[in-house]
């Protein structure tokens, strides 16, 4: 059965920056290893569901830099200017073509100081999307399934009727199928790949840039 509802993920899907972002920053500047940054960002700042620039207390800012174990004048968030977006090669012509079978929406884990980097890829891909889901105004970050849950509802639809587009086998593609939705993961890990052959709710291409064919020949041909 056709997808009724496409999504993508936004960084390292369809997007990269052009620079680095804040956790990237910080990932350099903390003797952390990288994975625990990110989840120290997520779970003990909660960066990415923010509600507003104000809720970023001086207090939230001292036990975070705590956690992170970097001095507090590094974080620099809202001071530090942040790189834009900037679109794949085919990632406007995948969203295009998805458009035409049916409503896309972007899910992305994106802070209330990082909503400005993404006006490229909004503009870029205005006239195909139906809407744009951050983590910070739904409160919630991919991988929680709640994230897909609100992104579907909030168009009609539910996780079973989606076909969702990302790079990260942890935050895109493994809640989708738990889920019971479909997925399609842009990787070059093909050996990782194959160990998830068997799972009929998932495809795998190495660029967003195949992904307009494999679409096709799946859902559409």
């Amino acid at each position: 059965m056709p997808p009724l509802l496409i999504s993508f993920d936004v960084a390292g899907t369809l997007a990269e920056l052009v620079g680095r972002s804040h956790t990237q920053a910080l990932t350099d500047l903390s003797p952390l290893p990288a994975p625990e940054v990110r989840r120290i960002l997520r779970d003990v700042l909660g960066l990415k569901t923010l509600p507003s620039r104000d809720a970023l207390t001086p207090a939230l800012v001292r036990r975070t830099c705590t956690a992170l174990m970097i001095d507090v004048d590094d974080l620099g968030f809202g001071t530090v200017p942040l790189a834009p977006y900037r679109l794949l090669d085919g990632a406007r012509d995948a969203v295009a073509a998805a458009a035409v079978h049916a409503p896309v929406v972007l899910i992305t884990n994106t802070s209330v100081f990082a909503e400005s980097c993404l006006d490229p890829v909004r503009e870029g891909l205005a006239p195909h999307l139906a809407a744009i889901h951050t983590s910070w105004r739904h409160g919630v970050v991919k991988p929680h399934p709640q994230a897909f849950h609100t992104a579907a509802s909030h168009e009609g639809a539910s996780v079973e009727d989606l076909v969702h587009v990302g790079d990260s086998w942890f935050e895109d593609i493994a809640p989708v199928l738990e889920l019971g939705g479909h997925a399609m993961w842009i990787t070059d890990d093909t050996s990782s790949a194959r160990d998830y052959a068997s799972c009929d709710r998932l495809l795998v291409v190495r660029s967003i840039g195949e992904a307009t064919t494999a679409m096709t020949q799946r859902w559409w041909a």
